[in-house]
C-alpha cells in the first residue's frame, strides 16, 4: 500500500503537472507562431529553452515566457485566419495606419477571438502553477492518501 501511495504523489505531483502544462503551452505557442517545419524537434526545443530560463531565476523564466506569449499571442489570430505569416503581410503591419487596422480587427472571426482567449487563459494556469510552485512546502497534491 505505501508503494501505490508512493507511486501516485509523484505521479501526481504539481512539479509533474507543471512540466505537463508546460509542454502543452511550447506546444500551443508553436502553433500560435505559425511555424510548421520541424514540429517534434521546434516544439522539444522550445520546451528546453522553458526549463533553461526556469534554471536561470524566476524573474528571468516569467519575463522569457512573457515575452515568447506576447509574440505568439499577436501572430495567433493571423496564424489562425492565414496559416503563416509572410513578408508581405509584415511589411502590411508596419505601413498600416488606425483605420486600416480597425478595419482588420473588426474582421476578425469570434473563433479566433475565443481561441485568443484560451490561450490568454492557458498561460494563466501556467503562471500560477509555475508561481504556486515556488511558494508551496510541499509539492505532492495527494500527500493525505491512505
Amino acid at each position: 500500500m505505501q508503494l501505490i501511495k508512493n507511486f501516485l504523489n509523484k505521479l501526481f505531483s504539481f512539479n509533474t503537472l507543471y512540466y505537463f502544462v508546460l509542454f502543452i503551452f511550447s506546444t500551443a505557442t508553436f502553433y500560435a507562431m505559425g511555424m510548421r517545419s520541424a514540429v517534434l524537434a521546434s516544439i522539444i526545443t522550445l520546451f528546453i529553452s522553458f526549463l533553461l530560463a526556469d534554471r536561470v531565476s524566476k524573474r528571468f523564466f516569467i519575463i522569457y515566457l512573457t515575452v515568447i506569449f506576447l509574440i505568439s499571442l499577436f501572430l495567433l489570430p493571423n496564424t489562425i485566419t492565414y496559416e503563416s505569416l509572410s513578408f508581405g503581410m509584415t511589411v502590411a503591419l508596419i505601413e498600416t495606419d488606425i483605420r486600416e487596422s480597425y478595419e482588420y480587427l473588426i474582421n476578425i472571426p469570434l473563433k479566433n477571438i475565443l481561441i485568443s482567449v484560451g490561450y490568454i487563459i492557458f498561460f494563466a494556469l501556467l503562471l500560477y502553477i509555475y508561481i504556486y510552485i515556488r511558494k508551496a512546502n510541499t509539492k505532492l497534491i495527494l500527500a493525505n492518501l491512505y
